[in-house]
């Protein structure tokens, strides 16, 4: 169970965006949480692209709120390219121990991908040897040999859907996944799970669009919500696009 942020930008960067996924990292309920402390606390990732290849300007298996790493990612960002894309998690492990190589996004060839939600006795064959323990990185596996297949996010996105995924219980499938060229959100949930915790909304500027789960700051009445089991697309024209993919 995650929190995570896509940003695609011109110029100025929205610093709110990383501030609230901070803020949320603390105090962020999640479903059947019971007596378990708030928050997603379990280590963080944040990717952009040089080009179109992913980096990560900054990582660690810390809580994002008590990191002073995540101050200086934060300062990193001004550095970054222009126009770019930048996608930022706040872990909260369901399954894999609290560890630098569990923590997302993760990184292939050209791809960033990130997700929130548990895929449940997922053991896909795949050319890709996992680094971590993760469900979310096995399901980055076989999106991999897709993409790598394909050639193409939509594509990929698709095949590993029908493929690997339909016949598995899930609570959530939220994906945010670039090629640098693009910023995707996926969004859909199993039955009897919580569709507002596995949510997604995007908020269009004249310089930016942010793709998110949860704000603090945000004004929602300014947001549009992805619907169940549809793709959003962001180019680094800022231009959005979303589709049903069934």
């Amino acid at each position: 169970m995650c929190r995570m942020v896509g940003v695609v930008f011109k110029d100025s960067f929205p610093s709110h965006a990383l501030s609230d996924l901070r803020i949320v990292s603390e105090i962020g309920k999640v479903p059947d949480q019971g007596d378990e402390v708030d928050g997603h606390r379990d280590g963080w990732g944040m990717i952009s692209f040089s080009g179109d290849s992913p980096f990560y300007v900054g990582r660690s298996a810390r809580p994002i709120h008590i990191d002073p790493s995540f101050d200086s990612a934060q300062d990193g960002v001004t550095k970054l390219e222009r126009p770019n894309i930048l996608i930022c998690h706040a872990r909260r492990g369901s399954e894999g121990e609290i560890a630098l190589q569990n923590t997302q996004p993760f990184l292939g060839p050209g791809i960033a991908f990130a997700h929130n939600g548990s895929v449940k006795e997922f053991h896909p064959e795949t050319s890709h040897t996992p680094r971590g323990s993760t469900d979310s990185e096995k399901v980055f596996a076989a999106f991999m040999d897709r993409y790598e297949a394909i050639g193409d996010v939509e594509g990929a996105l698709l095949a590993l859907l029908e493929d690997e995924i339909r016949g598995h219980v899930f609570t959530g499938l939220v994906f945010l996944i670039s090629d640098g060229a693009c910023l995707y959100g996926y969004r859909d949930y199993g039955e009897g799970n919580d569709g507002n915790y596995y949510n997604m909304k995007y908020v269009a500027g004249d310089d930016c669009v942010i793709v998110y789960q949860q704000s603090p700051s945000q004004d929602d009445s300014l947001a549009t919500t992805v619907e169940r089991d549809s793709l959003i697309r962001v180019g680094l024209d800022l231009k959005v696009d979303i589709k049903k993919l069934r």
